[in-house]
């Protein structure tokens, strides 16, 4: 087993599931026959959260300067977990001395992801990008059914709703950034294609400077024209969150719920007698083939463990990572060209 030299900057609301994560796979090595956690050390500017986050897991030094953590440590492999309106900033410090996993969007603007693809390519680093729920089970479960059927997939309804960020914060940018994202990268992934156009529109709130809803439909002309419509929101009540999205095949409809973890499989209505009466019709549309899935859950089937995993095994094995630097890239292009689609009011093409 390789041991490695992992660092953390940025630990926040979710940088610190990180660091909780990192630190199960420092303590435990039986988690990986491949590596372990040898030394794991974190960074943040607050110096009071640092403290915090120390205390509550096993962390091997913390630092509040960046540059200070590069020159003393030795790191194998560094977790940005900052505002994405920072991720280029940070990522220009730290390709010089290691490999980078970085939360999704790899960046707020094409310009600055480019600057980062330059940079790992120029320093010969391993970037992996954030894209959580490619590791999500209920995700990789439909992707082996649609595998298994063997049917191609005609439209992808998506939904994904839920509260805005906490007090109003607007580092991550607005909900493109934040939800959509998440949504076109598993269009991408499940139609192993990109989007030729999008027709979007876009919703505010008062107070808030950047879109707080969004609604874009993105067509696939490179794959026999595949629509796909994706809602993302934050306009909801503090308690309403949904993820979820539908798959339509010619003879499926496959449904699934990214939080319950559960999949719901429709293969058409029932061989079913009717007397033409109004209930017989009810009847013969309630008595659908159905069948419902739920997976199993638990601790190592947790996406961000498996995701952080996997950047881990690449870097150790020193090949690319399941979700790229060229993948992150793509996804962003694809809710900027949205977010220019709404601006304009018209549909937008995507190179």
């Amino acid at each position: 087993m390789k041991p490695l030299v992992v660092a953390v900057i940025g630990t926040g609301r979710w940088g610190i599931n990180h660091v909780r994560v990192l630190s199960t796979l420092k303590t435990s090595k039986d988690i990986s026959d491949d590596f372990y956690v040898d030394r794991l050390v974190i960074v943040d500017k607050n110096v009071e959260r640092l403290k915090f986050v120390a205390s509550k897991y096993i962390v091997d030094g913390y630092y509040n300067d960046i540059e200070q953590m590069l020159k003393k440590e030795n790191i194998d492999a560094t977790f940005i977990i900052v505002p994405t309106i920072y991720h280029h900033i940070v990522a220009e410090k730290v390709l010089p001395y290691s490999h980078i996993f970085i939360e999704k969007p790899i960046a707020s603007t094409l310009e600055n992801a480019q600057r980062i693809l330059d940079l790992s390519k120029s320093y010969n680093r391993i970037v992996a990008v954030g894209h959580i729920e490619r590791f999500n089970p209920v995700v990789i479960a439909v992707k082996d059914y649609l595998k298994k059927i063997n049917e191609k997939i005609v439209h992808i309804l998506g939904l994904r709703i839920g509260p805005g960020p906490v007090g109003g914060k607007t580092e991550n940018l607005g909900v493109a950034h934040d939800l959509l994202i998440h949504d076109i990268d598993i269009t991408n992934m499940l139609l192993n294609s990109v989007p030729t156009s999008v027709f979007a529109r876009i919703g505010f709130s008062e107070n808030f400077p950047y879109e707080t809803e969004i609604d874009a439909i993105y067509e696939y002309s490179n794959n026999d024209d595949v629509f796909a419509y994706l809602r993302t929101s934050w306009k909801t009540g503090p308690k309403l969150k949904k993820r979820y999205m539908t798959i339509q095949t010619f003879t499926n409809v496959i449904s699934f719920d990214y939080i319950a973890q559960t999949i719901t499989m429709e293969r058409g209505l029932k061989d079913h007698k009717s007397s033409g009466e109004y209930i017989d019709v009810i009847s013969s549309y309630t008595s659908r083939n159905i069948e419902n899935i739920s997976l199993v859950s638990g601790r190592k089937y947790e996406p961000l463990l498996l995701e952080i995993k996997s950047f881990l095994e690449s870097v150790v094995d020193n090949k690319e990572p399941l979700v790229s630097a060229e993948t992150g890239f793509t996804a962003l292009k694809c809710i900027l060209a949205a977010l220019e689609s709404a601006k304009k009011k018209k549909m937008v093409e995507i190179s």
